[in-house]
């Protein structure tokens, strides 16, 4: 997809760098093509892409007899075959990978789909463009439109994650499964093979209603688009990182909840002998744990401040210290006399206080978690039941330190970009 359109692209502005062009050129006069700001990037991506498919290609395939599990890979004209005693396993997972470091398309594609978008609008709404400026709109568009399809299948396509766990190895094994549709679901039959996972009679009683970070997502993208068209209460760098953080919590929502979640089956203080079983899952995200009652170490729900990684840090340090520059600017830089003024003061105002709001919602907010600690590994899962009756209030500290010093941070270098 994004080498086709980028192909179009190519074909219609051509691949010029120094030399006048009948379709226009990017930059300054006799300057590059408009190819290299529409179809450039997504041509090196889509052709990464196809590389790391071709190779990464797999068939693989499990066996199990009494005493012994066997996975077979067969990669191009290498094989891999492993065999695992059965009766030395601790413990097995398998889940869909959670987003981890597939966020990091958002930056090339949403931004560059952010500035197509942009530029596009101001070409198509201006009244005075015809020929070659629709065209160029047009192009712009487009590209837009598939960049944010591509990001959606590069973030939200699941990949499969096999984990176990013997008294004296570990197996990790992922990969993409051949199906994902419902009357032919690979992770359910592997689940069954490998005796993952507990059987709800109910799950319906499990459904967790988190929706504060899906809520807050949409919200910081509407209000980027809104603010960018109007031209009004925020600036391009607010709304460039409320677009991405946007994004960042929509896929974080999708993937990783709301989801159900089944308690561990046979708990620790159990009489019987059968594995401790847990599994959590929403429309995309899975995962299943079995953890021979012997190898377990503790198996608890804690009400906890969300987990969080280096995506959510720069949510948590970028929005607020943006949001105080921008009241800072509307402030002191907009003089009294300007129409509107009020207005614009009270509205940016109340904007910053919901998004601050939308934030301490999502990142303060604590959430149940069921822990399961064993010898060898330890499991989280995002839990739809009651937790404890408190939660460790120090780990949100260094959150609210970190918004404090972000934000201290942009007003220094704003005065001294004033000064």
């Amino acid at each position: 997809m994004l080498l086709v359109v980028g192909g179009l692209e190519l074909a219609e502005f051509g691949a010029a760098f120094f030399f006048e062009n009948g379709n226009g050129n990017w930059l300054f006069l006799g300057g590059p093509s408009l190819f290299y700001p529409t179809g450039f990037i997504p041509v090196i991506i889509g052709t990464g892409l196809i590389i790391n498919v071709i190779a990464s290609m797999a068939r693989i395939s499990f066996e199990k007899s009494n005493d012994v599990y066997t996975i077979e890979e067969h990669r191009f004209f290498l094989s891999f075959r492993t065999s695992i005693a059965r009766e030395k396993i601790a413990s097995c997972y398998l889940g869909t990978t959670k987003l981890g470091a597939r966020l990091f398309w958002i930056l090339p594609l949403g931004i560059h789909a952010w500035y197509l978008a942009v530029d596009a609008g101001h070409y198509l709404t201006n009244p005075f463009a015809f020929g070659n400026g629709l065209i160029t709109g047009e192009f712009f568009l487009l590209q837009a439109i598939v960049d944010v399809v591509a990001l959606i299948l590069l973030v939200l396509l699941p990949q499969a994650h096999l984990e176990i766990h013997t008294t004296d190895r570990r197996y990790q094994l992922r990969f993409y499964p051949a199906s994902i549709k419902p009357g032919n679901d690979v992770m359910a039959r592997l689940s069954t093979f490998l005796d993952i996972g507990p059987a709800r009679k109910n799950p319906a009683e499990r459904v967790s209603r988190e929706w504060w970070r899906l809520v807050a997502g949409i919200t910081f993208i509407i209000v980027a688009i809104a603010t960018r068209i109007s031209r009004n209460l925020t600036g391009e760098p607010l709304q460039i990182a409320l677009f991405l953080s946007g994004l960042v919590l929509v896929a974080k929502s999708v993937v990783e909840g709301p989801r159900l979640a089944a308690p561990a089956a046979n708990p620790p203080g159990g009489a019987s002998d059968a594995p401790i079983t847990a599994e959590s899952e929403s429309r995309i995200y899975r995962a299943a744990i079995s953890v021979q009652k012997w190898a377990v170490h503790d198996a608890t729900v804690k009400l906890v401040p969300r987990n969080c990684d280096i995506f959510d840090y720069f949510v948590i340090a970028v929005i607020p210290a943006l949001l105080v520059a921008n009241l800072v600017v509307y402030g002191s830089l907009v003089p009294a006399s300007y129409p509107g003024y009020s207005w614009e003061i009270a509205g940016s105002s109340l904007l910053c206080g919901m998004i601050a709001a939308l934030l301490c919602m999502v990142y303060f907010k604590p959430v149940p978690v069921m822990h399961v600690t064993t010898a060898f590994a330890a499991y989280h899962f995002n839990f739809a039941g009651k937790g404890a009756a408190s939660f460790p209030r120090m780990r949100v500290i260094p959150r609210i330190s970190l918004m404090i010093a972000a934000t201290l941070v942009a007003l220094s270098i704003l005065a001294a970009a004033v000064l």
